[in-house]
């Protein structure tokens, strides 16, 4: 709480944030603390207007995906904002994407033979989250994504 902005007006950051990261900045904005007893899962987004170039933040953010439409559309992503890996839980199949450059997803780059380094650190970052998360060897194996035919209510802010 507190603190002036420090940024000009039109200023792009490159931190990703997302949803979870609106309410802690409503609370920040209205100069309303967090009880010690409640953790939310987001940091407030004034604190980059604040710091931006001392703050610290999250390297990626996770997206996942359950069953609804059918059987086989279940998958969990991570992303930077600039590049974005994603694993398909059914087939297992991996994607990975330059968003830079292919801001429309349409070239998977998982197979390239030139960024086997950068898939395979989008893949351990997914198993390390897992891992943290204690989502169980249904997910994790080994240190090795699962393939998952059936769909899993999971999440770490609601779980089942």
């Amino acid at each position: 709480n507190g603190g002036s902005i420090s940024i000009s007006r039109g200023t792009v950051l490159e931190q990703v944030t997302e949803l979870r990261d609106l309410f802690p900045t409503f609370l920040d904005a209205a100069e309303i603390s967090i009880p010690s007893y409640i953790q939310l899962n987001g940091s407030s987004m004034l604190n980059l207007l604040r710091t931006p170039l001392t703050q610290e933040w999250r390297d990626y953010i996770d997206l996942e995906h359950g069953i609804c439409y059918n059987v086989t559309n279940h998958w969990n992503a991570l992303t930077d904002g600039h590049i974005k890996y994603i694993f398909q839980a059914y087939f297992p199949d991996e994607q990975l994407f330059d968003l830079d450059n292919d801001p429309g997803e349409m070239n998977n780059l998982a197979s390239d033979p030139s960024l086997q380094t950068e898939l395979h650190k989008w893949q351990q970052r997914m198993v390390t989250q897992f891992e943290m998360e204690k989502r169980g060897s249904d997910w994790v194996n080994n240190g090795k994504l699962m393939r998952r035919v059936k769909g899993q209510l999971y999440s770490p802010n609601y779980p089942t």
